[in-house]
C-alpha cells in the first residue's frame, strides 16, 4: 500500500473459505499506523516476522483503509480482537462501517483480490 497523502493505515486479510478476517497492520511488530505520503508498506516485511499462507481454492482479499486520524485503540476495542488474530465474528462490511464511524474525515480504501487455485 502506498498512500497518496499522509494518513493512518489499517490493513486486513480476508480468507473467504474459512470466513476469517485478520488485521495485518498495524500490529505488535509495527504498532504505529501513520504513513507519510508515498511511503510504501509491505506485508509482511523484514520487521514483521509473520507469514501469510493462502488457504483453500477461492478468492481471498487484502484490503487497506486510510483515515486522517489515528483510530487504533478505538478500532481494537470495537473489533474485540488484536492484530494478527483471526476474527470470525465480523465481516469486512462491519469493519468498514466501524472505520468510517471512527474517522473524522474521509476514509479511503484499496483492495487486492487474490485467486487461490
Amino acid at each position: 500500500a502506498i498512500p497518496s497523502d499522509e494518513m493512518y493505515l489499517y490493513c486486513f486479510y480476508a480468507d473467504n473459505k474459512k470466513n476469517e478476517i485478520t488485521q495485518l497492520y498495524p500490529n505488535s511488530f509495527a504498532p504505529l499506523p501513520r504513513r507519510a505520503a508515498q511511503e510504501s508498506l509491505s506485508l509482511p516485511s523484514p520487521e514483521m516476522p509473520f507469514e501469510i499462507e493462502a488457504g483453500d481454492p477461492g478468492t481471498d482479499l487484502f484490503i487497506c483503509y486510510g483515515t486522517a486520524n489515528n483510530i487504533s485503540s478505538e478500532l481494537t476495542n470495537k473489533l474485540g480482537s488484536e492484530a494478527l488474530e483471526s476474527m470470525s465474528n465480523t465481516s469486512l462490511m462491519a469493519i468498514e462501517k466501524t472505520i468510517k464511524d471512527l474517522s473524522v474525515d474521509k476514509m479511503v480504501k484499496k483492495q487486492i483480490n487474490i485467486n487461490v487455485k
